[in-house]
């Protein structure tokens, strides 16, 4: 049990930890790429403007008309380019341009994806090798009259090389936190723990002694009444005679709820082991559906069995029929009268595996979605009124999960209010 609450805890607090270093990491990384992006906006806008201005005279001008004109210019800053058109669309001077991204430009400019004044990205991917660039268009202008645009970009794919190992870097300093902080969420959850661990061992402890103590006392006081109830020569009136099998009804309930409860103590201290043999399993079921009988018919219940001819196990006997009985007997509670129950039994074989399936059901009150994960939780009881009105504990059904799977079995429940409840136990053979 607490093996998953320490997994329960870790996964929390790793999730947690885990949760905010991941939030810090890519706030961090899209706050140094964001600053990347409107730094290297600015150096493109800015050489933008510059060469607009060195531009101008030639344009206003003409002198590229000249013989001997040097259309092409070796820029100061490799990374850096620039288009230079006259009014007419002319392109007059350019520098450190990328091969083929001329033609590229004139597509994109027509279709209108260079925005003006606003650097944008682009990935040319008919270039090789591929190459990203930032790109923008400034007018040259001066009064109101336009001589010519110019158009500015930035290879930036040495840019997004490192920011993709920046990238790379932060990923792998995230793995080695987020492996600490399952660690240290570990650490923590144990130590949480650890002052809980230590008073249920305390309450396990006190419970397993005071459930023994009050097995013998408990036994003497059934002995006794029986002893009393038996004697010939007891001169008892009618109420009293009532008043003592009131008494004994009420031991036998208090012994059952003591076993229980040691039973539970001691599966959790790991004390019980299982007494594996082969038996019929048939036979089990008939004992117990002869036990139950009584119970039933008083509330005219119909009882139905169902099994092969020889159904042999390799199990725990005595537990087994524990579980069985723990089933029907709780089937018979709540179901009302008239009602019918089924105790079947089969054997597993092909695609379902090798074993044994063990169903009860009935035509009871059902039980809601939300409780029939918790049935199989301890002392918990859907209708505690009438859980206390029909003698239940809360604790029969978790004794039962704990025998299936101490056999290596599961146990599930289907049902729906109002409709009966279905319970399958799986054991191996």
């Amino acid at each position: 049990m607490f093996k998953k609450v320490l997994r329960k805890l870790t996964l929390f607090n790793s999730a947690l930890m885990g949760g905010f270093l991941l939030v810090f990491i890519g706030i961090t990384f899209a706050g140094i790429v964001w600053g990347i992006y409107t730094e290297e906006q600015k150096n493109v806008l800015g050489y933008a403007q510059e060469e607009a201005e060195e531009n101008l005279d030639l344009l206003k001008n003409e002198s590229y008309l000249q013989p001997g004109f040097n259309r092409v210019e070796t820029g100061e800053n490799e990374m850096m380019f620039f288009y230079v058109y006259n009014h007419r669309g002319r392109l007059i001077r350019y520098a450190n341009a990328p091969a083929g991204l001329l033609e590229i430009i004139k597509q994109k400019s027509r279709a209108g994806a260079i925005p003006e004044g606003k650097p944008t990205v682009l990935i040319l991917k008919r270039i090789r090798p591929k190459i990203k660039v930032m790109l923008t268009a400034f007018t040259i202008r001066e009064g109101g009259k336009v001589y010519g645009k110019i158009y500015v970009g930035k290879n930036i794919a040495g840019l997004y090389r490192n920011i993709q190992k920046l990238l790379s870097y932060l990923v792998l300093i995230t793995l080695f936190f987020l492996a600490l902080t399952a660690l240290l969420g570990f650490i923590m959850a144990r130590r949480s723990i650890a002052p809980i661990k230590r008073s249920y061992e305390k309450q396990r402890e006190f419970l397993a002694d005071a459930s023994h103590e009050l097995r013998t006392p408990l036994s003497i006081l059934l002995a006794s009444v029986e002893t009393i109830q038996g004697d010939p020569a007891n001169r008892m009136t009618e109420f009293s005679g009532q008043v003592l099998a009131d008494m004994k009804d009420e031991i036998r309930q208090m012994t059952k709820i003591v076993t229980d409860l040691l039973t539970l103590a001691r599966s959790d201290a790991a004390v019980l082991n299982l007494m594996k043999e082969q038996f019929d399993l048939g036979s089990i079921a008939e004992q117990v559906i002869r036990t139950i009988t009584p119970l039933a018919r008083d509330k005219s219940i119909e009882v139905q069995l169902i099994f092969p001819e020889s159904v042999t196990v390799y199990a725990d006997r005595e537990r087994i029929a524990q579980l069985l009985l723990i089933l029907v007997d709780n089937a018979v509670k709540y179901t009302p009268n008239n009602g019918q129950l089924l105790l079947m039994i089969r054997r597993l074989g092909g695609r379902e595996g090798s074993g044994v399936e063990i169903v009860v059901q009935d035509n009871g009150i059902g039980i809601a979605p939300e409780d029939q994960e918790l049935i199989f939780e301890r002392f918990y009881r859907t209708d505690k009124a009438r859980s206390r009105a029909l003698g239940g504990s809360g604790l029969g059904l978790p004794i039962a999960k704990w025998i299936v799977e101490q056999h290596g079995g599961t146990i599930k429940v289907t049902s729906k209010l109002g409709e009966g409840a279905r319970f399958t136990a799986v054991l191996p053979i």
